[in-house]
């Protein structure tokens, strides 16, 4: 399907006009992101001072400003309505932003229940272990060869 200004205008006015997070079709912003990209094209293979060129670069300006509300708004959201769950009204590419929240918000919330019980927090929880490459640029100190490979 193709993003048109019209369900982008919609999808803003929805998202400011209800407090809770609105559904958003799959796909809604990778189509978005094509529609801008079309948009641009289509901008560089005019003469800047034409008409044409002037109202696709208002056009282009307007929606990168209802974009950038709209996200702002649904992040805001996300974060308002984090301990709910929301996941059904999220687009494909908003569910890892959204896991990220929920997971920060949880640990938030844990923080404070246990300074409010008066225990020390805890330790940071189990993270994702990853693999770190590690690039010298210059020569090491050969105390730190040894140690490394001793």
């Amino acid at each position: 399907m193709t993003t048109t200004y019209d369900e982008i205008q919609q999808a803003w006015k929805r998202e400011l006009q209800s407090p809770e997070l609105q559904p958003l079709r799959q796909g809604f912003f990778k189509d978005y992101a094509s529609y801008i990209k079309r948009l641009k094209e289509a901008q560089r293979n005019l003469d800047p001072k034409s008409l044409k060129a002037i109202v696709m670069d208002e056009e282009t300006r307007r929606l990168e400003q209802l974009l950038t509300q709209l996200v702002d708004r649904r992040l805001e959201k996300f974060w308002t309505h984090a301990d709910k769950d929301q996941s059904t009204n999220l687009e494909s590419s908003e569910k890892q932003v959204y896991q990220d929240l929920s997971g920060i918000s949880r640990h938030y919330e844990k923080l404070k229940e246990e300074l409010l019980q008066g225990r020390e927090p805890s330790g940071p929880t189990n993270r994702d272990k990853t693999t770190l490459l590690v690039r010298f640029v210059r020569d090491v100190p050969s105390i730190i060869k040894k140690l490394s490979s001793g």
